[in-house]
């Protein structure tokens, strides 16, 4: 299949297993340049060499500056951006909200949403003439299941996804 990909420079977090993977798999399959980050530095340097991305490095999605320091270094060495992918995320601490704390809710919200806009924002400016953002959310987003903090962070990502598209 042909997505017109060819030659767009993309950048995934969370690339290194599940969804990340496949999605660092398909766009390299499909020509882009891969850019592609995940807490473990083995598992993104094992991606760019079985060249399912074009550039790795490791990088907590959750703590400051480290995002914005691997959007600026992977656009850098790719020569410049089309797109981001933010797949990073899962759940911090216990699933019942009687159990878990406003800590573990804030880490929860950090890396499903926070994540997702910290990394438009730092992508946007280098995007010349537009680009595209892809948030990958869940259906306990919109459904609740079996983990409140889960569900709302990516129910607060489903609304980012929304505003984001009016305001960029």
């Amino acid at each position: 299949m042909d997505l017109g990909l060819a030659g767009r420079i993309v950048l995934v977090t969370g690339a290194t297993r599940g969804i990340g993977l496949a999605i660092a798999r398909t766009l390299t399959a499909e020509g882009a340049r891969v850019g592609a980050c995940a807490r473990d530095a083995e598992a993104v340097a094992g991606l760019v060499a079985s060249g399912d991305a074009a550039f790795g490095a490791a990088a907590d999605v959750t703590a400051p500056g480290e995002l914005e320091d691997w959007v600026a270094a992977a656009s850098g060495a790719l020569g410049g951006l089309d797109a981001v992918v933010a797949n990073a995320g899962g759940s911090s601490g216990p699933r019942l909200v009687t159990e878990s704390t406003p800590a573990d809710r804030a880490a929860t919200y950090e890396l499903n949403a926070g994540h997702a806009l910290r990394l438009v924002a730092a992508a946007a400016p280098r995007m010349a003439g537009g680009g595209a953002a892809v948030l990958i959310g869940s259906i306990s987003g919109r459904k609740p299941g079996s983990n409140l903090q889960y569900g709302m962070a990516k129910a607060a990502l489903a609304h980012a996804a929304g505003q984001l598209a009016v305001d960029l």
